[in-house]
Protein backbone atom coordinates (compact mmCIF):
# COMPACT_ATOMS: atom_id res chain seq x y z
CA UNK A 1 0.00 0.00 0.00
CA UNK A 2 1.56 3.19 -0.97
CA UNK A 3 2.17 6.19 1.46
CA UNK A 4 -1.10 7.96 0.35
CA UNK A 5 -4.27 6.81 1.40
CA UNK A 6 -7.79 8.08 1.79
CA UNK A 7 -11.02 7.34 3.48
CA UNK A 8 -14.03 6.08 1.62
CA UNK A 9 -15.30 9.39 0.77
CA UNK A 10 -12.86 10.81 -0.40
CA UNK A 11 -11.93 7.51 -3.01
CA UNK A 12 -15.28 8.57 -4.03
CA UNK A 13 -14.99 11.66 -5.01
CA UNK A 14 -11.29 11.26 -6.43
CA UNK A 15 -13.38 8.62 -9.02
CA UNK A 16 -15.98 10.60 -9.82
CA UNK A 17 -13.18 13.63 -10.15
CA UNK A 18 -10.97 11.24 -12.33
CA UNK A 19 -13.39 9.44 -14.53
CA UNK A 20 -16.15 12.10 -14.44
CA UNK A 21 -18.59 9.56 -14.03
CA UNK A 22 -20.87 9.59 -11.27
CA UNK A 23 -19.77 9.31 -7.22
CA UNK A 24 -20.11 5.59 -6.00
CA UNK A 25 -22.03 5.96 -2.73
CA UNK A 26 -19.80 4.74 -0.18
CA UNK A 27 -21.43 1.29 0.71
CA UNK A 28 -20.18 0.84 -2.95
CA UNK A 29 -16.50 1.08 -2.12
CA UNK A 30 -17.24 -1.61 0.55
CA UNK A 31 -18.51 -4.08 -1.13
CA UNK A 32 -16.12 -3.51 -3.71
CA UNK A 33 -13.63 -4.22 -0.54
CA UNK A 34 -15.56 -7.25 1.32
CA UNK A 35 -16.98 -8.84 -1.74
CA UNK A 36 -15.14 -7.74 -4.74
CA UNK A 37 -16.09 -7.87 -8.26
CA UNK A 38 -15.53 -10.35 -10.49
CA UNK A 39 -13.13 -12.32 -8.28
CA UNK A 40 -11.17 -9.26 -7.65
CA UNK A 41 -11.27 -6.90 -4.78
CA UNK A 42 -10.31 -3.25 -3.51
CA UNK A 43 -7.50 -4.07 -1.31
CA UNK A 44 -7.86 -1.90 2.22
CA UNK A 45 -6.75 -1.21 4.93
CA UNK A 46 -8.74 -0.84 8.98
CA UNK A 47 -7.96 2.53 10.45
CA UNK A 48 -9.45 2.74 14.46
CA UNK A 49 -13.15 3.07 14.48
CA UNK A 50 -13.71 0.62 11.74
CA UNK A 51 -13.09 2.93 9.20
CA UNK A 52 -11.37 1.52 5.69
CA UNK A 53 -8.27 3.42 3.94
CA UNK A 54 -7.63 2.75 0.26
CA UNK A 55 -4.22 3.73 -1.37
CA UNK A 56 -4.23 6.13 -4.50
CA UNK A 57 -2.09 3.32 -6.17
CA UNK A 58 -4.80 0.14 -5.39
CA UNK A 59 -7.51 2.53 -6.46
CA UNK A 60 -6.21 3.77 -9.77
CA UNK A 61 -5.21 -0.05 -10.38
CA UNK A 62 -9.05 -1.01 -9.38
CA UNK A 63 -10.84 1.27 -11.10
CA UNK A 64 -8.97 0.96 -14.59
CA UNK A 65 -9.36 -2.82 -14.57
CA UNK A 66 -13.86 -1.82 -13.79
CA UNK A 67 -13.09 0.76 -16.99
CA UNK A 68 -11.34 -1.94 -18.80
CA UNK A 69 -13.73 -4.93 -18.02
CA UNK A 70 -16.60 -2.50 -18.50
CA UNK A 71 -15.96 -1.74 -22.00
CA UNK A 72 -15.36 -5.53 -23.16
CA UNK A 73 -18.86 -6.15 -21.84
CA UNK A 74 -20.09 -3.65 -24.26
CA UNK A 75 -18.04 -4.79 -27.37
CA UNK A 76 -19.96 -6.21 -29.73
Amino acid sequence: MSDRTMTLPQAAAWIACTTGGPRPHTATLTRWINRGVRGRRLPALRAGGGRFLVSVDDLATFVEYRNVERNADHEP
